[in-house]
């Protein structure tokens, strides 16, 4: 099989130790190690039928190896129900499943590269303003309110580190004091691994959650699945089937598309499905398995959207269509196996589409276009073709399911967020050196990271100058959309800009508009390069700052808070947890926006500039305020 060069890069540039070669020809399906459940599934060729492949337990501690596979097997006895088996394997090869009653999982591990690099990152030091725990007071996040609330957020599971209110408001009352904290060293080592299940003639809800006959796979660690909406319309399925008298293996019978099971073929005119012509027996049938609630159906039409495929790769969430969600919800399922699916472009992926249960965007047109053109700039990036894109219900003939990210818990998955982050940057890099798109560069990008399209030797020119130059780069990004506290005007915008170029003099500062986003034109390559040459990112709580996975490991990321909530808070919201495992530094500012207030970006410019000097000359680590976390209680030494 022809390799190109680009595809030999990022082989080996990324995943050295964790990507394992693989030919057309040499499809491997088995491993010398190997476990099944205990409904005992089918049994697997031995070791001796492997030849030339390495495992990838190469390197690794043997305590991490078995903890991995015991929390793995846990995770698939939470997540398979019904009847269904499934065999654990560690990974060797290219996915190929081959059974329609046994989920195949393939083991995937960290490399002893990524875990050191992970483990070896710089403290990643946590500061905010005094303000912060009395804005959170105001909004009710306070001992003496708090505490009292006894209905967990649904937005995150139950046992997610920020449903105890006890901890999120010690935590955050400690980033008040003053003084700079160190939050997260407890959180280096890495609990979980990775794993990709498969299995043979399987339908998928819209949420991603995958159907056999045997029973279905929940996906309990996702933001939506772990709900498990999938019982009440997988047994809604099979009694359906029952009444019929059909076999849940007929939905791959073609010669049921004839009316009757014979005779003339009729054409797909109506009803909901577009997977099988319209009143032959297999439409009657899925018909009978819609999700006809907000999760399956479409706010536009009211109806679900079905499709047929052979063979369908899933990474669909809760969110994707927002750009935060889809790079650390979705596009990070797919990191490890980015050359498997460019090898086998017949592959469909699965996404969430816009189904009614969000309400607050579905009726929202317009936010469709700029939600679909944004998945489409990644796919676009990365060389695979967006119309391999499906969505809602799929009748699949192979399914390949890779583990679910843990809900709004990077800390959980912290190597496939890197490697996403590795991926992306790379594929930015090879995109805009690629001569074929100089008419996609984004005409900004000439004055910060000269591109040099027209000579290799100008390229290598251009990448010089911007390694050696001394001057740095500091981001402000603007945030126009969503809640009314998060969004800045014009002038609020320039008064941002004006501070933080004050308080940081020797950066070149960088101002983005989410506007620019809306232009078909923005090149999403040369963004992601910017980010990659800053060291300062500045922004409003919000999607925008997942931007900060791009920069250099001992970036500043200043988080500036209009309303103080639960998700603001360090370690127990977003960003935070983000800084941490990217190897960044976060400086959280608030204000009380909802309240009538106003910013102050002089006084966040000021205070995160001295932080940032701080941090450059070293200083700060001496007498830095290390917190362990020990049963989810913040230890101070």
């Amino acid at each position: 099989m022809m390799v190109s060069p680009l595809v030999l890069f990022l082989f080996i540039g990324l995943y050295v130790g964790s990507w394992f070669t693989f030919t057309e020809n040499n499809f491997v399906n088995a491993a010398a190690t190997s476990k099944v459940n205990a409904r005992t599934g089918p049994s697997l060729p031995s070791a001796n039928h492997i030849h030339h492949v390495r495992s990838n337990t190469h390197g690794l501690d043997e305590k991490d190896v078995i903890r991995w596979r015991e929390e793995i097997d846990a995770s698939l006895k939470r997540n398979i129900m019904g009847t269904c088996k499934y065999q654990t394997m560690d990974y060797r090869g290219p996915l190929r499943a081959n059974t329609t009653d046994t989920f195949l999982v393939y083991r995937l591990y960290p490399s002893k590269h990524e875990l050191n690099s992970f483990k070896h990152l710089p403290p990643s030091i946590t500061q905010a303003d005094e303000s912060i725990f009395h804005f959170g007071a105001k909004r009710g996040y306070s001992y003496e309110k708090w505490l009292k609330v006894e209905t967990p957020r649904w937005e995150i599971p139950s046992n997610h580190i920020a449903q105890n209110h006890q901890f999120c408001l010690d935590v955050t009352k400690l980033a008040a004091s003053g003084k700079e904290i160190s939050y997260y060293e407890s959180f280096r080592q890495v609990h979980r691994a990775f794993y990709v299940a498969q299995i043979q003639q399987a339908i998928i809800h819209p949420s991603g959650s995958v159907w056999a006959e045997c029973g279905y796979f929940m996906g309990q660690e996702n933001c939506e699945t772990r709900w498990d909406y999938s019982k009440e319309w997988h047994g809604k399925c099979m009694n359906h089937l029952k009444v019929m008298k059909r076999s849940w293996t007929d939905f791959w019978d073609d010669s049921l598309d004839f009316k009757g099971g014979k005779g003339r073929k009729v054409h797909p005119d109506r009803h909901n499905s577009t997977a099988f012509p319209a009143g032959s027996i297999r439409d009657e049938m899925i018909q009978g398995c819609v999700d006809t609630s907000d999760l399956g159906t479409l706010s536009y039409s009211k109806k679900a959207l079905i499709s047929y495929h052979d063979k369908v790769f899933i990474i669909s969430s809760l969110w994707d269509y927002n750009y935060h969600h889809f790079i650390a919800d979705s596009l990070s399922r797919l990191a490890k196996h980015y050359l498997f699916l460019k090898s086998n472009p017949d592959i469909k992926i699965h996404i969430r589409h816009f189904e009614d249960y969000d309400t607050m965007y579905t009726q929202d047109n317009l936010f469709h276009k700029k939600s679909d053109l944004m998945r489409m700039r990644f796919m676009d990036m990365l060389g695979l073709d967006p119309n391999r894109f499906v969505t809602g219900m799929v009748i699949a003939k192979e399914v390949y399911l890779p583990r679910n990210m843990r809900c709004a818990w990077v800390l959980s998955d912290p190597i496939e967020i890197r490697q996403i982050a590795k991926l992306l940057i790379h594929s930015a890099h090879a995109y805009i050196h690629n001569p074929m798109n100089k008419g996609k560069m984004d005409p900004q990008m000439s004055n910060v990271v000269p591109l040099g399209f027209d000579q290799q030797k100008e390229k290598e020119k251009d990448l010089e100058r911007i390694k050696n130059s001394s001057q740095k780069i500091l981001i402000v990004l603007q945030r126009l959309s969503g809640d009314f506290e998060r969004s800045w005007d014009n002038t609020t915008f320039a008064h941002v800009i004006a501070s933080f170029q004050g308080a940081f003099p020797n950066h070149k500062v960088i101002a983005l508009s989410e506007s620019r986003n809306d232009d078909p034109s923005c090149c999403l390559a040369c963004d992601i390069t910017l980010f990659t040459h800053a060291d300062v990112l500045v922004g409003e709580h919000g999607a925008g700052l997942t931007n900060m996975m791009f920069m250099p490991k001992g970036s500043l990321v200043v988080e500036l808070v209009g309303v103080m909530k639960d998700v603001t808070m360090p370690i127990c919201g977003y960003y935070g947890p983000y800084a941490a495992i990217t190897g960044h530094h976060h400086y959280i500012h608030t204000y009380d926006r909802e309240g009538g207030g106003s910013m102050k970006p002089h006084i966040a410019a000021e205070r995160s500039g001295k932080l940032y000097q701080r941090i450059r000359e070293g200083s700060i680590f001496k007498n830095l305020t290390a917190i362990t976390v020990v049963n989810d209680t913040p230890v101070s030494h």
